[in-house]
């Protein structure tokens, strides 16, 4: 049976852009496909920052409070 998904416990806020971690984050989506943070505490700007180290470009600064998901409208 394939996982899905994973818990990762580790930075909060600006640790996220700390050597490493990134390479981290994408060895654990590539398999996992789902990686859940809670009490990440991280601002939109490294969220933004972190997500280019993962090789997203967000089309939004509001990414953390409002997303759109397989159709579906989630707000945080």
């Amino acid at each position: 049976m394939t996982e899905i998904g994973v818990e990762y416990t580790g930075p909060a806020g600006s640790q996220f852009l700390e050597d490493g971690v990134a390479e981290d984050i994408r060895a654990a989506l590539d398999r996992y496909g789902v990686v859940v943070f809670r009490g990440a505490d991280i601002d939109d700007d490294s969220l933004v920052a972190f997500s280019r180290q993962l090789g997203f470009e967000p089309t939004s600064r509001r990414l953390m409070h409002h997303t759109t998901l397989v159709g579906q409208e989630v707000v945080a």
